[in-house]
């Protein structure tokens, strides 16, 4: 039997895609370079999930802000992180692997809890948006959060504003991940 490992430096194979979007089957999660390029082709290219690289969230990051994990792998216990993206496909690529036996209902629990979190901070940042008139048509970081007075309102902003782009990420990615295992769209529950 031949060794098929990856040797340091060996570029990873390619993704198989399906309606123009990378797959990942369940037994391909056990090889993590593949996990991490199917993650990171997301970021790259889906326009629901590259708010994880945009510059916005990275500031608030790099500020020092934590992002809010509800459920799965945290990285920052593990390790620091430089910028967001690289934390965000640390992440992407555990909870991935860690759902590789988890059942269409387990999966959607997840995804639901997910969705819980990041309605949350949705309706958060929006209300403090709202309440200072922020311009998201031409948004620029710098100059709208000024618009916030510094002290409780502003750090909840920055906070939630960082976390629903995480998390909106993970939902589009482990929703296409669920379609992808199961067959079957992911539907948000109504409530």
């Amino acid at each position: 039997m031949q060794n098929k490992e990856r040797k340091i430096g060996d570029k990873p194979q390619l993704l198989k895609t399906s309606g123009g979007f990378p797959t990942l089957s369940r037994d391909e999660t056990l090889v993590e370079d593949k996990v991490r390029e199917f993650v990171k082709w997301f970021v790259k290219n889906d326009p629901f999930a590259n708010d994880v690289s945009s510059r916005s969230p990275n500031i608030v990051f790099e500020a020092g802000y934590a992002p809010f994990v509800p459920l799965g792998y945290n990285p920052s216990k593990d390790r620091k992180f430089d910028n967001l993206t690289d934390w965000f496909v640390a992440k992407l690529v555990q909870d991935i692997k860690n759902l590789r036996g988890a059942s269409k209902t387990d999966f959607k629990d997840f995804l639901d809890k997910l969705g819980d979190a990041g309605s949350k901070t949705l309706i958060t940042s929006g209300e403090i948006a709202y309440k200072y008139n922020l311009n998201f048509k031409k948004f620029v970081y710098e100059k709208e959060i000024q618009k916030i007075p510094a002290g409780k309102e502003r750090e909840l902003f920055k906070q939630n504003f960082m976390d629903d782009d995480i998390l909106g990420a993970e939902l589009r990615i482990l929703g296409w991940l669920y379609h992808e295992w199961f067959g079957d769209w992911y539907k948000v529950p109504e409530r």
